[in-house]
């Protein structure tokens, strides 16, 4: 096993991180782990998915409730 540090840009970073990923043979270590979360750079996408997440799941819930289901 072998350490590698590697520094990509943000518009390659998922292309990167996927192509690795698909691998099957990388492990990724958060180098932010002492970071708070509302400090890192993608906070504010991360809550507003979290945010459409829970109004799906309240569109969801109100449209079986209008059909009688549970």
């Amino acid at each position: 096993m072998h350490l590698h540090k590697i520094s990509v840009s943000k518009d390659q970073a998922w292309k990167s991180v996927r192509s690795l990923g698909d691998t099957k043979s990388a492990h990724f270590i958060n180098i932010n782990k002492d970071a708070l979360p509302f400090n890192l750079p993608y906070f504010s996408q991360l809550k507003r998915c979290d945010q459409i997440t829970t109004n799906i799941d309240a569109i969801i819930s109100e449209c079986k409730g209008m059909l009688g289901q549970s």
